[in-house]
C-alpha cells in the first residue's frame, strides 16, 4: 500500500490531532497558543481545498473538462439605461415665448418696483407710484386704454368682471347672467371697492386709467428697466384720422378698425378652406358692404397686388410671397387710411421680401399711411420716417431729407388729408 495521503485527508488528520492535543493539554498556555496557530493554518488550507475543488484543480488527469459551449456557459444581455419621463398631451399653438415690456397707462413717480425673478399674479401689486400708490395686475388680453365706471360696456369690462370673480370678490351669478359679462354694473362697482380696500387704494368703485395693468397671465419679472423716482408712463391722446380713440365706445372702435385701419400679419392668417377671393372679401364683413360690393373691392385689391389671375386658388396652392400678397390685398381692400404691417417679410426669403416692400411703397404712393414694425435695420432704412423704440419709449424719430423736402410745412404738426383717391376701385370723392 502506498503511504500517500490526499490533502483533504491530511487536513482532517491534523485537525483531529490538534483537537486532541488541545483537549489533553488545556492547562498549558504555551501549547494552547501553538494549537490555535495550527487550527488557523488548517482553516486556510481547507478553504483552499474547497475553492480548488470547485474550480477543478484537484480533478484527476483523466476527468473530462467542460468544453466551449458546454453546460458552464456565460450568458450576456444588453442593458439600456433610460430616463423615465412624464408626458401630457395638450392642445396649443407652438410659438416663441419671448420677453416683453409692461408699462402702465397712468402718471406719477415710481416709488417701488418688484425684484427681478419675482412672479406677479392676478390681484397683486405690480409697482407703486407717488405716495406708495399700488398699480395691480389683472388678467386680460385687452390693454387698459380708458377709465372704467358704472354703466360702461366692452371687452375690457368683461375681463375686469372675470378677474373680480376669480379673485372671489363677486360670484359668477352676480356679475354674469344679470346684466352680461361686458357690463359694468353696481355689483361690479361693489366688488371693485373690496379689491381697492384690500390694496389700500382710495375706494371709489371705479377703475381709473393707470390703476391696473391687464396682461394675459402671471408675469415673471426678468429685468427692471425703471428706477425709483423716475416718471411712470405718461398720459396723452391717441387720434386716428382725427378721432380721439379714448372717447369711443366699443362699437365705434370696431367700426374704426373695420373702415380706417388695415392689418398685415407675419403669419398671414388666411382661411385655408376659402378661396383667395373669399379671404379678401371676408375682410370687409364689418365694413357694411353688400356681398357684391365686397367681391368687387376684393377683386380690385387682388389685381393691385398682382394676383388677379388666382382669384379661385386656395392658400395651400400659393407660395409664401403670394400668401402675403393676399394678406396685403385684404388689408387695403377697404381703402383704409392706415395699414399696420407687423414684420411683413419675416417669413419670406430676401428676394420675395424686397418685392413685398416695393408693393407697400406703391400703396403708400396711392395715399395709404404704411406703418411697418420691424427689427431689421435694412427694412427700416427704406421707410420715409423711422421711429426707434426701446422698452416702450421713443428713442429717435427721424425723417428722410428727401421726404421732408417734398412735404414743406406738413411735417410734423400739420395733418395731411388721409382720404384715399388713388385706388383704382375708389369712388370719386369717397373716403374710408
Amino acid at each position: 500500500m502506498s503511504g500517500t495521503v490526499s490533502p483533504g485527508r491530511a487536513a482532517r488528520q491534523k485537525t483531529g490531532t490538534a483537537g486532541a492535543a488541545d483537549a489533553g493539554g488545556a492547562h498549558r498556555p504555551g501549547r494552547r497558543r501553538r494549537a490555535a496557530a495550527v487550527v488557523a493554518v488548517v482553516a486556510v488550507v481547507v478553504a483552499g481545498v474547497v475553492v480548488a475543488g470547485v474550480t477543478g484543480v484537484f480533478g484527476s488527469a483523466g476527468s473530462p473538462r467542460p468544453a466551449a459551449g458546454g453546460t458552464d456557459r456565460t450568458s450576456t444581455a444588453v442593458v439600456t439605461r433610460r430616463s423615465l419621463v412624464s408626458q401630457t398631451q395638450v392642445n396649443a399653438t407652438l410659438g416663441y415665448a419671448g420677453s416683453y415690456s409692461v408699462a402702465g397707462k397712468g402718471g406719477g413717480t415710481v416709488t417701488w418696483l418688484p425684484a427681478a425673478g419675482r412672479v406677479i399674479g392676478e390681484g397683486q401689486v405690480l409697482y407703486r407710484t407717488d405716495n406708495s400708490v399700488p398699480v395691480f395686475l389683472l388678467y386680460g388680453r385687452v390693454p387698459a386704454w380708458r377709465a372704467l365706471s358704472e354703466g360702461m360696456t366692452g371687452a375690457d369690462v368683461a375681463q375686469l368682471n372675470a378677474g373680480l370673480v376669480k379673485l372671489r370678490y363677486a360670484s359668477r351669478a352676480a356679475l354674469g347672467p344679470r346684466s352680461g359679462w361686458d357690463f359694468f354694473s353696481g355689483e361690479t362697482a361693489y366688488a371693485l371697492e373690496q379689491l381697492q380696500s384690500r390694496l389700500g387704494l382710495t375706494v371709489t368703485g371705479t377703475l381709473p386709467l393707470g390703476q391696473a395693468v391687464f396682461e394675459p397671465s402671471a408675469l415673471r419679472v426678468s429685468t427692471v428697466s425703471g428706477s425709483l423716482g423716475s416718471p411712470a408712463s405718461g398720459s396723452g391722446t391717441v387720434r386716428v384720422t382725427g378721432l380721439d380713440v379714448a372717447g369711443l365706445g366699443d362699437r365705434e372702435l370696431a367700426g374704426l378698425r373695420a373702415r380706417r385701419i388695415g392689418f398685415v400679419f407675419q403669419q398671414y392668417f388666411l382661411a385655408e378652406h376659402q378661396t383667395v377671393l373669399g379671404n379678401v372679401a371676408d375682410g370687409l364683413l364689418y365694413a357694411g358692404l353688400s356681398v357684391a360690393g365686397r367681391r368687387e373691392k376684393a377683386v380690385g385689391a387682388l389685381h393691385l397686388v398682382g394676383l388677379g389671375h388666382k382669384l379661385n386658388a386656395r392658400p395651400t396652392q400659393l407660395s409664401g410671397g403670394e400668401r402675403q400678397r393676399v394678406a396685403i390685398a385684404r388689408a387695403v381692400a377697404g381703402q383704409p387710411a392706415i395699414v399696420l404691417a407687423d414684420e411683413p417679410t419675416g417669413n419670406l426669403d430676401q428676394a420675395t421680401g424686397q418685392s413685398l416692400l416695393a408693393l407697400l411703397e406703391e400703396l403708400n404712393e396711392l395715399g395709404t399711411t404704411i406703418v411697418v414694425v420691424t427689427h431689421d435695420q435694412a427694412i427700416a432704412a427704406r421707410m420715409h420716417r423711422q421711429i426707434q423704440m426701446l422698452d416702450g419709449r421713443i428713442v429717435t424719430d427721424t425723417i428722410r431729407a428727401a421726404r421732408a423736402a417734398a412735404m414743406p410745412g406738413s411735417w410734423p404738426g400739420q395733418e395731411a388729408d388721409e382720404r384715399l383717391t388713388g385706388y383704382p376701385w375708389a369712388e370719386p370723392g369717397g373716403s374710408p
